[in-house]
């Protein structure tokens, strides 16, 4: 027959991380989480562009892109494209500016490299305030950031989405918002 017995544990401490060691953790599990070397993707791409308020063209197209990854640190591109397919609308602006495609540009801002450069390193996160929003135990972390001082002629807020089980970041935002009290600012 079973006989019942009360089992008495030690005090337990449970403890958390805190939304800035969670960061920490996915800075130090970026190397084996992304690649090294090179990697391909195959997108498609849309851009409906505004200027003053307005939307002034489309652009669509497929593209295939070739990245070297060989220094996070480096903000020169290092990416090769090859578009296979593409189409523009006319150009409905009469303010006379010239631009192109705007396609470089978004390669140029690669992601993780982005990223790395604003937050996702061990040099700039202490410059950040982290917040979680509470998902209870899902798969999924959801860190909101902004930075500490907002007297920088461009502040940087959004949230990052990470993976619980090997800290790799799944999604990203991060909203540039220009200083209004700096007038030294001048990007549009």
């Amino acid at each position: 027959s079973l006989k019942t017995k009360s089992n008495d544990l030690l005090q337990v401490e449970i403890r958390a991380y805190t939304a800035e060691q969670i960061i920490e953790k996915t800075i130090d599990a970026i190397p084996s989480n992304y690649a090294q070397g090179y990697y391909y993707l195959d997108g498609f791409y849309r851009q409906a562009h505004q200027e003053n308020h307005k939307y002034v063209r489309l652009i669509e197209c497929f593209a295939t892109v070739k990245e070297d990854i060989s220094n996070r640190n480096s903000t020169t591109q290092k990416e090769q494209f090859h578009i296979s397919e593409i189409r523009r609308s006319n150009v409905y602006e009469r303010n006379g500016d010239k631009h192109g495609d705007h396609l470089v540009d978004l390669f140029l801002e690669d992601p993780v490299n982005y990223a790395y450069a604003s937050f996702l390193n061990k040099q700039a996160y202490r410059q950040y305030d982290f917040t979680f929003e509470n998902n209870g135990f899902e798969d999924v972390i959801k860190i909101y950031f902004q930075n500490k001082v907002w007297t920088l002629p461009e502040n940087k807020s959004g949230y990052i989405l990470i993976n619980r089980a090997d800290y790799a970041v799944v999604e990203m935002e991060i909203v540039s918002t220009a200083n209004p009290q700096d007038i030294s600012y001048n990007k549009s």
